[in-house]
């Protein structure tokens, strides 16, 4: 089972990473809920959807990474650093667009 979750997880974040949003229809349970939602976004896949496109509006060069990834059983953890440019203000965002990357 840890290889399997080892492997959807990344096969998620390839999705996110690619802004192929139509894959995690195939990867996201139907009733999925998210602890970390983004305040303002509908429930569910749809609200991470409009977050991520939200994000890579911000951040349009966004690359993602797996250096961390532990899997055990039914449960996994990643930890993938990110590194991007941002292309404008985020909304509700105090700090101006930069050329500098982030990490």
């Amino acid at each position: 089972m840890s290889t399997d979750n080892e492997d959807l997880v990344r096969r998620v974040e390839e999705a996110w990473d690619a802004n192929n949003l139509d894959a995690l229809d195939e990867l996201f349970a139907p009733d999925f809920f998210s602890h970390t939602a983004v305040p303002g976004m509908p429930p569910g896949l749809a609200g991470a959807k409009l977050a991520h496109q939200a994000s890579m509006s911000a951040f349009p060069d966004r690359k993602m990474t797996i250096d961390d990834l532990v899997a055990a059983g039914d449960r996994s953890r990643c930890a993938p650093p990110s590194a991007a440019r941002t292309k404008e203000a985020s909304p509700g965002s105090v700090s101006p667009p930069t050329a500098d990357q982030s990490r």
